[in-house]
C-alpha cells in the first residue's frame, strides 16, 4: 500500500523553493525561491524547463537544466508600448 501511495505522489519540488509568487507575460504563475542567479523556479508547481522567462513587469530571467536561475534582466524603466510623462522644455532666460 505504501509503495502505491507513492506512486502517485508528485515528485519533490526543487531545492529552495517555493518562494515568491510572480507571473509570466502569458498569465502562469511562477515560485522563485530567489530572482537573482542560483535562485529555483517552478512553473506551476514543477520544476522550470531550461530557457528564458519574461515576467508580467519586463523582468527577464534564464534557466538551466537543474531549473536554477543563471542570469537575470531587471525591466527597463520604461517598457516598449507604455507612454511616460514627460516634463514641459524649459526655456533657458537670457542672460
Amino acid at each position: 500500500m505504501i509503495q502505491l501511495r507513492r506512486l502517485h505522489q508528485r515528485p519533490p519540488a526543487a531545492p529552495g523553493a517555493p518562494g515568491k509568487q510572480y507571473k509570466l507575460q502569458d498569465g502562469t504563475p511562477v515560485q522563485i525561491s530567489a530572482l537573482a542567479p542560483g535562485g529555483d523556479v517552478l512553473v506551476n508547481g514543477s520544476p522550470a524547463k531550461a530557457g528564458s522567462y519574461t515576467l508580467q513587469d519586463g523582468t527577464q530571467f534564464t534557466v538551466d537544466e537543474n531549473s536554477k536561475i543563471t542570469a537575470v534582466t531587471p525591466a527597463s524603466k520604461a517598457t516598449p508600448g507604455s507612454k511616460q510623462p514627460t516634463a514641459p522644455a524649459s526655456k533657458a532666460s537670457p542672460k
